[in-house]
């Protein structure tokens, strides 16, 4: 029996860890988005048109809060391929914007996030399929943006 136990933990540690790693997350929709953030007091604008590359989204929403100065950006893009690649390059930029901080990864299944907190600034940039959330503010705003991704399923 001593040697039974480690082995079911063992395998049941493993079973965990496989079965985190298949977790599909599923994505916000534009409305579903605007909804909440105004319900929690953001004001809510429709960017699309005035963002460059926005012919590559079905929707590009920017949540305001005056009161936190938080500000908080939805891409609905027209492909997660495309999703991808904004992903990426904008992950990129973070990392290589010459300042050093302390960063977190996370890619599981259709999802990936990136934080990067300097003395300074919080940013963070997390994907599911098509959708994207972006944030980039002060330092001292860090929790308070992982958990309104976190609440939002990102």
């Amino acid at each position: 029996m001593k040697r039974i136990a480690p082995i079911l933990a063992l395998l049941l540690a493993v079973l965990t860890l496989a079965s985190a790693c298949g977790k599909k997350y599923t994505p916000i929709t534009a409305a579903d988005f605007k909804t909440r953030m105004e319900g929690d007091g953001y004001t809510v604008v429709d960017a699309k048109a005035t963002t460059p590359g926005g012919e590559n989204a079905e929707s590009i929403l920017i949540a305001k809060n005056d009161s936190t100065g938080l500000q908080i950006e939805f891409y609905v893009l027209n492909s997660e391929d495309i999703a991808k690649a904004v992903y990426e390059n904008t992950k990129d930029g973070y990392e290589n914007d010459g300042t050093s901080g302390t960063t977190g990864f996370v890619s599981i299944g259709n999802h990936a996030s990136y934080q990067k907190k300097t003395s300074d600034t919080f940013r963070m940039i997390a994907r599911v399929d098509n959708t994207m959330l972006l944030c980039s503010t002060e330092a001292a705003n860090g929790d308070q943006v992982k958990d309104l991704f976190k609440a939002l399923g990102y």
